[in-house]
């Protein structure tokens, strides 16, 4: 018991200072495959700005929105989520200090919606995304 004891007291701190990014997506309902929030490893700012910027910065151009989501296909990069039908997501930040926030909206009509954000933990308020009607 006194070897698990300090392990303990050295977990606890790091599930008490997670933090959370509330977000909901208006007019999810239009995009009938749902959309994705991602979350970067703070680690991966710097990668995940520099592709970012290459990229179109039309909020609906497909190509764009697919790069942005490769860069999540290696996990250390980050964590992809399912948003609910209703636009609300949540998700558990993995590291403290500014990480980079991914939307992406998706139809089977190929039209797509994506936005991203800096998030410094500056508030617990829900952050609104609003796609577009097509």
């Amino acid at each position: 018991m006194s070897k698990i004891l300090p392990l303990l007291l050295m977990v606890i701190p790091t599930v008490c200072n997670a933090e959370t990014f509330y977000g909901k997506i208006e007019n999810i309902s239009a995009y009938d495959k749902g959309g994705m929030a991602c979350v970067t490893n703070q680690a991966y700012n710097d990668d995940f700005k520099q592709i970012a910027d290459s990229v179109s910065q039309d909020k609906t151009d497909n190509g764009a929105a697919l790069k942005l989501l490769q860069f999540f296909q290696d996990e250390k990069h980050g964590s992809c989520y399912h948003v609910q039908n209703d636009g609300n997501f949540s998700i558990k930040l993995p590291d403290q200090g500014a990480q980079y926030i991914l939307i992406v909206t998706l139809s089977t009509t190929h039209h797509v919606f994506w936005e991203y954000l800096i998030y410094h933990g500056e508030s617990p308020e829900t952050k609104v995304f609003n796609a577009p009607s097509f």
